[in-house]
């Protein structure tokens, strides 16, 4: 998030940045949810939760690559929200506690994810650094 923001402001973003960016934030995730499963207590509609999510972001990687051969990672707004909530998860872990926390989560992560899935059906184009869903009306298709 911060390293992305920089790298417009300094004029020195790239492509390739971008999606060395979105690899890392992919890696992050991937490292951080076995650590959580292993250290906090789940019910088991947190877990099914956690999974369609994971399984839509999936299937938006897999028809991203299809149309556009390429890892469609979308640096959305949205994406970003929930990116930063993951990363300050400790912080809301100790003022909320861990199931608000969970659907704190899990809500913005499922319209993060939805939304991702829907500008990758849509649009005809890769556009990663798309705002979201509603400025694709602003793109060509």
């Amino acid at each position: 998030m911060i390293d992305g923001y920089v790298a417009r402001l300094t004029e020195s973003s790239s492509k390739f940045g971008a999606l060395l960016d979105s690899i890392s934030d992919f890696i992050f995730i991937t490292v951080m949810v076995p650590i959580c499963i292993t250290a906090f207590s789940w019910r088991w509609w947190m877990i099914g939760w956690v999974c369609i999510i994971a399984i839509i972001r999936f299937l938006s990687l897999g028809l991203g690559l299809m149309k556009y051969h390429s890892l469609a990672f979308l640096h959305t707004h949205l994406n970003k929200a929930t990116g930063f909530l993951m990363f300050c998860f400790p912080f809301y872990y100790d003022l909320l506690g861990f199931t608000v926390t969970a659907v704190i989560l899990c809500c913005i992560g499922s319209i993060s994810s939805i939304e991702e899935l829907m500008i990758t059906i849509k649009s005809k184009e890769l556009y990663r650094d798309i705002r979201g869903y509603f400025s694709l009306k602003s793109k060509s298709f």
